[in-house]
């Protein structure tokens, strides 16, 4: 949640100026109200629009694109081998509300229960499953900071249909015992959003240290079956300056976003600019849901489909 440094000023130039990204190195492989408890059962089979079945969305922290490129060598493996999206902005200062736009579309800074439909009720309408995952949360849905779990990057404490239904809130809002289970067992949900701890995510540590983190999750995965139904969605909540979209000044940063799937144009750098209210169009699109109806209207924020083959 904290501004640390500068951004690479060069970096920022080259991709302003359309550079596509190259082999950079072979670093290894691979306020609506809520949804009524009615409706949250699924009428009809899950129905999927494309290939992929699974949806991973890691969020890092604090770290702007130059930095993520310089100090990131598995990033920079994935940006050249995967789908990259050059012209990707966090949205404001500071974490809370993009985590927030991500799994809703709506944003805040003040932290307090939000009575909005978000993703967790789309996925339950589609009889789909889904699971919030957070490194060093102590307990289920825990909304106390405790050692490296910080609420701030837990947006699901923060929704109302979730955080006043104990139970439910419990079975999906977790820490990375139900994760580790799903690397063992090979099943996972059709929606993860996985939150690192704040020495992983790099919020108290450094790009290279969230970079080594990622290599160490990841790399496993592609190599999994799993892979061959998934994409995964790579981020940070915000960098450290204040650029936006359209060459705005008011945005939380120019960040680092890759789309990681079989189905991953190879070596593709979009130069559409997209924010955190395309990742939830782009979920909503690749899992065939509805909309929350906040930030999530296809003709402004479309999905990002130009990263798929």
């Amino acid at each position: 949640m904290r501004i640390r440094r500068a951004t690479g000023v060069l970096f920022a130039v080259l991709v302003a100026a359309g550079f596509i990204l190259t082999a950079w190195g072979s670093a290894g492989l691979a306020t609506r109200p809520a949804t009524a408890l009615g409706a949250l059962a699924p009428t009809t089979a899950p129905s999927f629009p494309t290939p992929i079945r699974h949806v991973f969305v890691l969020m890092f922290e604090n770290t702007e694109l130059g930095d993520a490129m310089r100090n990131g060598s598995y990033e920079r493996y994935l940006a050249s081998h995967y789908s990259f999206a050059g012209q990707y902005y966090s949205l404001e200062h500071y974490s809370l509300p993009n985590y927030l736009a991500v799994t809703s579309g709506t944003p805040t800074n003040l932290f307090q229960v939000e009575n909005v439909t978000n993703l967790a009720d789309l996925l339950g309408t589609a009889g789909l499953t889904w699971k919030g995952e957070e490194e060093s949360m102590p307990h289920a849905c825990d909304s106390v900071d405790s050692g490296g779990y910080d609420h701030f990057h837990d947006p699901w404490v923060m929704y109302g249909d979730l955080v006043n239904r104990p139970t439910r809130c419990a079975s999906h809002v977790v820490n990375f015992t139900a994760l580790n289970s799903s690397q063992s067992s090979g099943v996972y949900p059709n929606y993860n959003l996985v939150v690192p701890n704040r020495t992983h995510d790099g919020h108290d540590t450094n790009a290279s240290v969230a970079d080594s983190w990622l290599r160490s999750f990841l790399s496993p995965l592609v190599n999994a079956s799993i892979f061959r139904t998934s994409v995964f969605f790579i981020t940070y909540d915000e960098g450290t300056t204040n650029l936006g979209e359209s060459n705005s000044t008011t945005g939380g940063g120019h960040v680092y976003f890759a789309a990681v799937s079989p189905y991953s144009i190879t070596g593709f750098n979009s130069t559409q600019q997209y924010s955190d209210y395309n990742v939830l169009t782009t979920t909503e699109w690749l899992l065939g849901l509805g909309h929350t109806g906040h930030h999530d209207n296809w003709a402004t924020y479309p999905p990002m489909k130009d990263l798929f083959t």
